[in-house]
């Protein structure tokens, strides 16, 4: 079985992030570029975590978004991404009925069941984790904060700039960024800038880089909540453990993907009255 509720059921807490790992070409093209800052933060003597996860999402349920219908034994994800027909054919479950029915690229939210019941029927080479966010508040403290940031952010479009991605990792770009902001806005999100606009919301980034919807969180890909930002952002939650991959993987549901499986165990002796007959 590649799903691993149970680690869902020992470790998860409304708020905590959802990383991915796909195989698509956009998943690809993030994974090149987050490579590229692992090299920066290497040479600036940190200890990078591999540049595994190339999309996140922020982990919701009923508590954390009371009043809007949400089921009490599920877990949903906020995420910048494609859905429906456009995307892995998981639609939004909460929304206007026509990006419902016919998907959307941008802000949504979804139902982790089902996208991972997607991901299984059509075995997709595909794995998920569970970043546990440090110093995250309790549920009770953010229900009112998300549900006002959610209705903030829900159904924007995603920023599927090519030059928004890459002046998330290459400095010398940001000030063309910039001018083309300056000349026609600036009102997508694309998934890691969503999650470090909500890390930053709370609070959980002090400093001088705290500004809502500040010029840092543009800068920001989803292996720098791992610790890999060499700009300098500090590391937002542990390294995700694996609940969801592909039947065959080599790697270890239940573990971060840096550790090493578990040896096998050692085969029982055989019978000796076996090797009589």
């Amino acid at each position: 079985m590649p799903i691993a509720w149970d680690v869902l059921a020992r470790h998860a807490r409304p708020g905590d992030l959802i990383f991915f790992r796909g195989a698509e070409v956009v998943s690809k093209a993030i994974a090149w570029v987050q490579h590229h800052q692992t090299r920066v933060a290497r040479r600036h003597r940190r200890h990078p975590a591999p540049a595994e996860w190339t999309h996140v999402g922020i982990l919701v349920d009923h508590r954390l978004l009371p009043g809007r219908g949400l089921a009490l034994d599920e877990w949903y994800v906020l995420e910048s991404t494609m859905s429906g027909a456009i995307g892995d054919g998981v639609c939004a479950c909460y929304g206007p009925a026509l990006a419902h029915r016919r998907g959307f690229f941008g802000v949504q939210l979804r139902s982790l069941r089902e996208i991972l019941a997607e991901y299984e029927r059509r075995g997709l080479d595909a794995r998920v984790g569970l970043g546990c966010v440090r110093n995250l508040p309790r549920v009770e403290d953010l229900a009112v904060r998300f549900t006002a940031f959610f209705d903030g952010v829900n159904w924007t479009p995603y920023n599927a700039s090519a030059l928004a991605l890459l002046a998330s990792a290459y400095p010398a770009l940001r000030p063309l960024r910039g001018l083309c902001n300056a000349v026609w806005g600036n009102q997508w999100l694309f998934c890691s800038e969503l999650v470090a606009t909500w890390i930053n919301y709370i609070g959980l980034v002090a400093g001088e880089k705290v500004t809502l919807r500040g010029s840092w969180v543009r800068d920001v890909l989803p292996a720098d909540f791992l610790g890999v930002d060499a700009d300098g952002l500090p590391q937002v939650c542990d390294e995700p453990i694996l609940f969801y991959c592909a039947e065959g993987s080599r790697f270890t549901l239940g573990r971060p993907p840096s550790e090493p499986a578990p040896p096998p165990l050692p085969a029982e002796d055989a019978d000796p009255g076996d090797a009589a007959q």
